[in-house]
């Protein structure tokens, strides 16, 4: 013998006490299932953490590289000059006598603070709010030291605006 059901109780059967149960059951064994997603994930957290850290840095360093190209096609329509890798080493085509090195010139003096700290990317927007004379001294330092053909372009592009 077989019983059929009328529609009205299947539907109530699906969209309500169906639900309901799952409902209260769930939040009867959810400590358990979190303490199986704490089993089955917690060990992997740290290498997730790892990971996140990695492609941070990574984006980073790819967003201030095209910062960089960004700044250095707007040199490109002004003229000035260009650095394509800001952390290159001066042309170093004199001879130096390695028995007397010349220590690094100090930047205590400078109107930007921990400039030798600081990469080309952060000083540039900087030199722009300092005064034609600090921007020399600037300039000075910058050719004594690292040479970073990034910042002296700026400073020529800025000393041919103050021209004008």
């Amino acid at each position: 013998m077989s019983t059929q059901r009328n529609p009205i109780d299947q539907a109530l059967d699906i969209f309500v006490f169906a639900p309901l149960g799952a409902t209260i059951e769930f939040w009867e064994k959810m400590p358990e299932l979190a303490q199986l997603g704490r089993d089955r994930l917690g060990a992997q957290a740290p290498a997730a953490r790892m990971i996140g850290e990695f492609a941070v840095k990574t984006g980073r360093k790819k967003v201030e590289e095209g910062i960089d190209s960004f700044a250095n096609t707007g040199r490109k329509f002004a003229g000035a000059p260009v650095d394509p890798d800001e952390t290159a080493e001066p042309d170093k085509t004199t001879e130096q006598d390695p028995a007397s090195p010349t220590p690094p010139p100090d930047d205590s003096d400078l109107a930007i603070d921990d400039y030798d700290g600081l990469p080309a990317v952060q000083i540039i927007p900087a030199l722009a709010n300092i005064s034609a004379a600090e921007r020399d001294l600037i300039r000075a330092h910058e050719t004594a030291g690292r040479g970073r053909r990034t910042i002296l372009g700026k400073l020529d592009q800025l000393d041919a605006r103050d021209q004008t």
